[in-house]
């Protein structure tokens, strides 16, 4: 059941210490400025997707998990002996979010369109609205 000796005397033993990985919180920039963006998976066994202000996209595990932790990685460049020079990463996890397995039932529930703000949900109408009137002009 794993190691258990840093829990509280008074802790739930009767449940597994286990984690899932659910969201990862990203600064790109340097320390007078930059941006922050997510990678979140909404299903903790499913597809990694990017939150970037208002665009949303599907990313591989390998990006949103392991390329968030600066440095700088060589690169080779054509005709010349690897690595050539260095491209230095400015996008750092700053937060990770992690689900207890046992309790995922409980925190990765279904949500339908009463769970949504009404003032949320008719912004969104309209918003396709708008964009389905300027696709057809």
């Amino acid at each position: 059941m794993g190691n258990r000796k840093f829990l509280a005397a008074d802790a739930d033993r009767s449940k597994r210490n286990t984690y899932s990985l659910h969201s990862v919180l990203v600064h790109s920039g340097g320390v007078n400025g930059g941006h922050y963006y997510a990678f979140i998976r909404p299903v903790l066994d499913g597809q990694w997707l990017k939150f970037d202000d208002e665009r949303v996209s599907k990313v591989p595990r390998k990006v949103a998990v392991d390329e968030q932790f600066g440095g700088s990685d060589a690169k080779g460049a054509k005709g010349l002996p690897p690595p050539s020079y260095n491209f230095v990463k400015f996008s750092n996890a700053y937060m990770l979010v992690y689900v207890r397995n046992d309790d995922k039932g409980e925190i990765m529930c279904k949500i339908d369109d009463s769970d949504i703000a009404d003032h949320l949900r008719e912004g969104m109408l309209q918003e396709q609205l708008e964009k389905e009137m300027k696709r057809k002009e």
